[in-house]
């Protein structure tokens, strides 16, 4: 380890850190049995600072599993900057933020955060939200506002961090309970307008349809285009007012 934090650490390999003690153990005395205790401590001391990849071999032993991923590592395996992956690794406790050192040196546990890496490649815009699942930007804000759809990571500087399968998800299960409506038919309300008139959260509105107490329908295929029935909003947000 005196070794390791010797060197600077840009983008050295274990053989240009360690020298003639890796070359000697990874072919000269390869096979011999006397060096198999110090063939395992030193490739530990590897797998513990480098993010070595499965299938590589390490002092003639082959991974399995990653066991480390790096920024630069993780970087490149889910095809996205580092200067978008940080933020994400920051929050999810990863790495750690005002860290200096290279980003081949900031590494975490590959299999911790394997669920977040496939993420993170799927993750889309605002814009882009918007467009996918029919829905209007104040229709959005509301829903963002109230936690129905949430930000993957909190920094604000950061555009692709909103989940279209979270979207999606939220959309379809509205969807598979609506009926197929049409514009003419009377006694239904946009949900925006429903919760404006009776000041009722949107998220309280979808709550009481999950639970079977509002009927919801469609016009068309986008969360703009789902309604209520006037009537019941009335009765769910006035009981004592309506008859």
């Amino acid at each position: 380890m005196d070794l390791v934090e010797a060197s600077d650490g840009k983008r050295e390999e274990p053989k240009a850190v360690f020298r003639h003690l890796h070359t000697k153990l990874r072919t000269d005395y390869a096979h011999d049995p006397v060096f198999d205790l110090f063939r395992h401590l030193l490739r530990e001391c590897i797998l513990s600072v480098w993010p070595v990849g499965a299938g590589e071999t390490v002092l003639g032993e082959l991974q399995a599993e990653r066991r480390l991923h790096s920024l630069y590592s993780a970087a490149r395996e889910v095809r996205v900057s580092e200067e978008l992956l940080e933020p994400f690794l920051i929050e999810a406790g990863a790495l750690t933020e005002g860290d200096l050192r290279f980003s081949n040196r900031r590494v975490f546990s590959a299999k911790d955060h394997a669920t977040l890496l496939a993420e993170i490649p799927t993750f889309v815009s605002l814009h882009t939200l918007k467009r996918e699942i029919g829905i209007s930007r104040t229709e959005l804000a509301r829903l963002v506002t109230e936690g129905l759809l949430t930000p993957r990571v909190q920094n604000e500087s950061v555009h692709l961090r909103w989940s279209l399968a979270q979207a999606k998800d939220l959309l379809s299960g509205l969807m598979a309970r609506a009926l197929q409506i049409s514009t003419t038919d009377p006694g239904w309300e946009p949900l925006l307008t429903a919760s404006r008139r009776c000041r009722q959260a949107i998220a309280a509105l979808l709550d009481a349809v999950q639970n079977g107490r509002l009927e919801i329908g469609a016009v068309g295929v986008g969360f703009s285009d789902l309604r209520l029935r006037t009537g019941e909003v009335d009765r769910l947000a006035r009981p004592s007012d309506v008859r």
